[in-house]
């Protein structure tokens, strides 16, 4: 069994991770013989059963759900493998059946031409075909391209034209994040940009180089991984890929001493700082370290190869310390947006804590290089209001924090007369990067958001406070269509109740963690049902860019060979992923009967199932008739051809041979 099991494996190139799972797979369905040996499931047929099958069934369930519950929107767009963009849908709302905010996938599908005009005809579309109101919608979070929040023709202006009522969140802060890094980092150079991206295409194309750098790795007690690749629109991955790299640099610098060029010079002072990071090795160790140097040496190279290597040679042993310099600092500085980004990443409702964690990113910013009693007591709107080109607040160069590593370097900088004069050009382009920074930061991100101050109300820490009590009677007024008029009072009567309520749930639970906002309101929800309606309509606002997360199977699905119905398949299987992840469940759970012979059936799934074909063969043939509707239109008397396939090629081949050997027969 075991032998069965690794040899299919091995026939569809399934990876290993698949082994565990492929073998429970298997137990669940020798529970039911009768059925097993029954089941046909060729590629067509699975293909539309997903799609007209499961999918259905998800949607149709999503869209009841959507009719009755308050929910908010996420989307974006991708290229697939066959060129086309695909533009996905989330949602997010409080469902009912699982007492928790869920995030299910709507709908996918391709786009010829993206812009904000047919992003909002593709997205009303949508919602005017399961007959879904806007009025339901209470926010969109998409990213800060100029086609999706542009104010003047953006597609969320387009939307807040039909829906005035949306919330404005202020986008993707996320993303503002990520930008706000780049502006940072923009000031040095790419120094270490540069760096990682020549260390990662040196190793990705090189197997042998791999193999080199991972013994040498071993000799010296360094952890091998290879260096990863940064993502130019995720700015941060800068910070994740250097943080990898860095634990390597001693095996770096000893191997990349392999191109060094064969100056007498230049090889002899090197060499000593190879032997110097070699010290504490056994002579056999050193002999092996040195063998795989020379073996490195005698690589061909593509000039480009050269010019890479020459690249990474200077940054790691001639500007090593200049290197380092920039290194250190971007480990000091980054963690900040960094941190702030894995908060909102989370899979739960953060929206209570998103105005307090962008005051705070941007308040410890300012601190890293403004004299503290300046901004201090600042409110969020004070600060949006700083005047950061007042060099009276700013702190000396000394005090500034660019991180103990940084500051060490920069202190053996100065000792060397022929390198302090670079220390100082180092710290002045640091001080222009942090007020520059600032100020880009400060229209940037919503400091002065109202709405998201007004939400932190929400926070079950926070409950009690005569401020809460003002920021929940205001918080009403951004939700017209779900706080109705004749309702105020009895809103009014329940947040006044909340704040004196000594039975409220605990905030923490026994392990001192906050508990999930949503898992906290629901034990409430029935002591104030007014307010349960704004609480579940606000909390499915989304916080961070979780749509972004579906497009990692896309490229499975949909490949440069498929065509449209494959960007359909993908749809459904995101939403038959979705609905599982959002009941905490997998399918062998979902579908796990205790007796096999009387435990019930989903009978919608069996519906679904048998009925799939049927509408399957009413697209086909919906589609087909268009095209001879079409084609009688244009008066075009045949078809299109279809393309050659490998028979048809070969039957070509025949026919050219055998005109050859008759024309050879003519000639005799």
């Amino acid at each position: 069994m075991e032998a069965l099991t690794l040899s299919f494996m091995a026939e569809h190139s399934l990876p290993m991770v698949m082994a565990p799972k492929l073998v429970q797979y298997a137990r669940e369905c020798s529970r039911d013989k009768r059925a097993l040996d029954m089941i046909e499931l060729e590629r067509t047929t699975a293909s539309y059963k997903v799609r007209e099958g499961l999918g259905v069934l998800h949607t149709k369930r999503l869209v009841n759900d959507l009719k009755s519950s308050n929910f908010s929107m996420n989307l974006d767009e991708c290229f697939s493998n066959n060129n086309k963009k695909i533009l996905s849908i989330l949602v997010s709302y409080y469902s009912e059946l699982e007492s928790e905010v869920v995030v299910k996938h709507f709908k996918s599908g391709d786009m010829t031409v993206v812009n904000a005009s047919t992003l909002l005809e593709f997205v009303q579309g949508t919602f005017e075909e399961h007959d879904i109101p806007l009025t339901q919608m209470m926010s969109n979070l998409s990213d800060s391209t100029n086609y999706m929040r542009g104010k003047k023709g953006g597609f969320e202006t387009l939307l807040r034209r039909e829906a005035p009522h949306l919330l404005d969140i202020d986008g993707d802060i996320c993303h503002h994040m990520h930008n706000t890094a780049q502006k940072f980092c923009s000031h040095f150079d790419r120094i270490v940009e540069g760096l990682m991206d020549d260390l990662h295409t040196d190793f990705l194309y090189s197997p042998d180089i791999r193999e080199m750098f991972s013994e040498l790795c071993k000799i010296l007690g360094v952890n091998y991984t290879v260096p990863g690749q940064r993502v130019s629109h995720r700015w941060l991955s800068v910070f994740d890929v250097t943080e990898k790299n860095v634990v390597m640099m001693k095996p770096f610098r000893v191997f990349y001493f392999a191109w060094v060029p064969k100056d007498v010079h230049l090889q002899d002072a090197y060499r000593e700082v190879v032997s110097k990071l070699l010290t504490g090795l056994s002579r056999e160790a050193r002999e092996r370290v040195y063998e795989i140097i020379n073996k490195a040496k005698k690589k061909n190279l593509t000039q480009e190869g050269k010019a890479r290597k020459g690249r990474i040679v200077k940054r790691v042993l001639y500007c090593y310390t200049e290197t380092m310099l920039h290194i250190s600092l971007y480990r000091a500085i980054l963690p900040l947006f960094k941190s702030f980004i894995l908060v909102f990443e989370l899979k739960e409702p953060m929206v209570h804590r998103l105005h307090d964690e962008i005051v705070d990113v941007f308040r410890h910013f300012l601190g890293c290089f403004i004299r503290p009693e300046a901004i201090k007591d600042l409110t969020a709107r004070h600060l949006k209001n700083l005047d950061l080109s007042d060099v009276d607040i700013l702190l000396p160069s000394s005090s500034m924090f660019m991180g103990d590593a940084t500051e060490n370097l920069l202190k053996e900088m100065r000792k060397n007369p022929t390198t302090k004069k670079d220390a100082t050009e180092f710290i002045g382009k640091v001080k222009q990067a942090f007020v520059e920074t600032a100020t880009y930061m400060q229209p940037k991100i919503p400091l002065g958001n109202r709405l998201l101050a007004c939400l932190s109300a929400l926070d079950p820490l926070a409950q009690g406070h005569s401020t809460v009590l003002s920021a929940l009677k205001k918080l009403r007024d951004y939700f017209p269509t779900v706080i109705q008029q004749e309702e105020y009072d009895a809103y009014s009567r329940d947040i006044a109740k909340l704040q004196v309520d000594t039975n409220l749930p605990d905030a923490k639970d026994r392990n001192g963690k906050h508990v999930r906002l949503d898992l906290w309101w629901r034990q409430i929800f029935d002591r104030y049902p007014t307010l349960a309606k704004l609480v579940k309509a606000a909390i499915s606002i989304f916080t961070g860019p979780q749509v972004e997360q579906s497009f990692s199977s896309m490229n499975n699905i949909v490949t440069s060979k498929t065509n449209r119905l494959d960007t359909e398949t993908y749809s459904a299987v995101q939403s038959v992923r979705y609905s599982l992840s959002a009941k905490h469940t997998t399918s062998l759970r979902a579908f796990h009967r205790d007796d096999i012979l009387k435990s019930p059936v989903d009978r919608s799934v069996s519906y679904h199932l048998s009925t799939a074909y049927g509408r399957y063969k009413r697209k086909l043939d919906d589609a087909k008739l268009a095209r001879d509707q079409e084609q009688k239109r244009l008066k075009l008397d045949k078809a299109p051809k279809p393309t050659r396939n490998i028979n048809s090629v070969h039957r070509a081949a025949n026919n050219i041979k055998t005109k050859i050997m008759q024309q050879r027969s003519r000639r005799r």
